[in-house]
């Protein structure tokens, strides 16, 4: 059967297939697979017109822009523009802030092209670079908003006949719309001159910045990343200045749904009374009724936004935006579990949770009035559905006594779990008195385990991996399934039975510091893996790195 003869949707079934992937956030060019999809997909189109019409669909679906240059034509006369009218959804990995003359074309052919505004749903904004040496950010950033400026004056006439709310946003970003009979001078002397009210080269960066969330109704995803004390002040001012201007109160990205931060060395012990609206601004953009998923990385100070505005971290103000969120990624060095255990009881729709915390502190007196991590964590026993667990270094031998995870039996919806053994089964002298598949949630799908162990004190870096006893739980678990073909005979059978019953993947990895020579032997990895595969369970591992 010819491809004209098969039904429409078995064509469009096969053609799926081919769905270019989705951009990583720190992706600067395409993948591999993202260029063979879209290569393939292209000679689709060119092959006929009857699969062109299939094949159109998922080429044109998403349009990745990859900033590179300061050439990058915006224009709606370029042949990359003319793509918008296809496209279902449009997705910027970096907004080009290091490029001026991009930003400045992008901004002016979103105010003169509205339609064009309800396909940017991604909006990335990195503020400063992680290798840019602390000494020479100042000026690299001094320079960039220069050039910033200079862009803006040479366009600044396109916006003269810009009317009602597109005026309105122009006017709060802080420039001054010139009349149409203006005569711009040099825009170098203009911008000395003062004729464009800037009272600072780095707040027109935020003015920038404002106006594109402001001409941008559909975003859903927002990323703001900043590497060192000033660029974060940068970003609350922003945030600052967007969130609290009346004439767009009523534009605050009405669709927002994830916010990812990457803002270093804000904490909220620091922050001085200036600093203070910024924070407001913050908990304004957390209070959006859309907001649903929040995602930090690398974020020294996310933990301010747990804590309370009064001195005492029991009071609870600030924290009503916690009950909508259904997903909270923390990766971090430095945590405060005292007001992140407290608060996260607050949210009661939590579906996933990510904590890779590696230098999580217990540091206030009052700890003996805050949950413990098996409480915090059973107030969502009936709606967590995905648990990922890192180190909790100092605050470990804090946290319990017996093992860490003593709540898991008792999480119905838990279906998948990735956890450090030490927080699975506590202190290391209590290895051998457990048994995992004892512990495991009862509708568990997917089991990630990494080996690595605490020492007795805590410390942070110093492990110890006791192979025959990680070999003896892993026996264990083979052992459980091989008897689930058995007839069952007591309650305790039963239980175990039921809570094996769904699992069909177990992951085991090598902690950082595990070499080859100290892990487990990979014959017996092997041995492990056929028989788990004869009961229908997939197990995989990563080897360790070589001694």
């Amino acid at each position: 059967m010819s491809w004209k003869h098969l039904p429409a949707e078995l064509r469009a079934q096969v053609i799926s297939y081919l769905e270019l992937p989705r951009v990583d956030r720190d992706q600067l060019w395409p993948s591999q697979e993202f260029v063979e999809k879209q290569s393939a997909l292209r000679n689709l189109c060119l092959t006929s017109r009857s699969t062109a019409v299939e094949a159109r669909i998922w080429l044109y679906r998403t349009i990745i822009l990859f900033i590179d240059g300061d050439d990058v034509d915006f224009s709606m006369s370029s042949p990359g523009m003319k793509v918008f009218r296809h496209a279902h959804e449009f997705a910027s990995p970096k907004v080009p802030f290091a490029h001026p003359d991009s930003m400045v074309q992008l901004i002016r052919t979103l105010t003169h092209n509205p339609h064009l505004r309800t396909y940017i749903k991604y909006v990335a904004c990195p503020f400063s670079k992680s290798e840019i040496p602390p000494s020479s950010y100042t000026d690299q950033l001094e320079e960039d908003t220069k050039r910033m400026c200079t862009s803006w004056v040479r366009h600044a006439h396109e916006f003269s006949d810009t009317t009602g709310l597109e005026r309105q946003i122009l006017e709060m970003s802080g420039h001054a719309i010139p009349p149409p009979n203006k005569k711009l001078s040099n825009p170098d002397e203009t911008i000395k001159g003062g004729i464009w009210d800037l009272t600072g080269k780095v707040e027109v960066v935020q003015r920038l910045v404002a106006v594109l969330l402001c001409l941008l109704p559909e975003v859903d995803t927002l990323l703001l990343q900043a590497c060192d004390y000033r660029p974060s002040r940068i970003t609350h001012q922003i945030l600052e200045k967007y969130m609290n201007n009346k004439a767009t109160s009523s534009l605050v990205m009405p669709k927002l749904a994830t916010l990812q931060l990457q803002v270093h060395q804000l904490r909220w012990k620091r922050i001085n009374e200036l600093e203070k609206t910024s924070f407001d601004a913050v908990y304004a953009l957390l209070d959006l009724p859309t907001l649903r998923h929040i995602e930090t990385w690398q974020d020294d100070g996310f933990n301010s936004f747990f804590a309370a505005r009064g001195a005492d971290p029991i009071d609870h103000i600030g924290l009503q935006w916690l009950p909508k969120i259904e997903t909270l990624s923390l990766t971090s060095a430095v945590y405060d579990c005292n007001n992140f255990f407290a608060a996260i009881r607050w949210a009661t729709s939590l579906r996933r949770l990510t904590m890779d915390v590696y230098g999580m502190e217990i540091s206030h007196p009052w700890y003996s009035r805050q949950p413990s991590l098996n409480e915090a964590l059973l107030v969502h026993a009936g709606t967590l559905e995905e648990l990922y667990l890192g180190t909790f270094s100092k605050a470990y031998k804090h946290i319990s006594e017996a093992r860490c995870l003593s709540c898991l039996p008792h999480m119905t919806k838990l279906r998948v779990l990735s956890v450090e053994m030490s927080m699975m089964f506590g202190p290391f002298e209590k290895l051998t008195r457990l048994s995992l598949p004892d512990l495991l949630p009862p509708n568990l799908e997917q089991l990630y385990l990494v080996d690595a162990w605490l020492e007795a004190d805590g410390e942070y870096g110093r492990y110890t991996y006791p192979t025959r006893q990680i070999e003896r739980h892993l026996e264990a678990l083979v052992c459980q399934f091989e008897q689930l073909a058995d007839e069952v005979r007591t309650p305790r059978e039963q239980q175990q039975q039921q809570q094996l019953s769904k699992l069909r993947r177990v992951h085991l990895r090598p902690g950082q510091l595990c070499t080859r020579g100290r892990w487990l032997q990979e014959g017996r990895l092997r041995h492990i893996e056929r028989t788990l595969r004869e009961v229908g369970v997939e197990f995989t591992y990563v080897l360790p790195r070589c001694d």
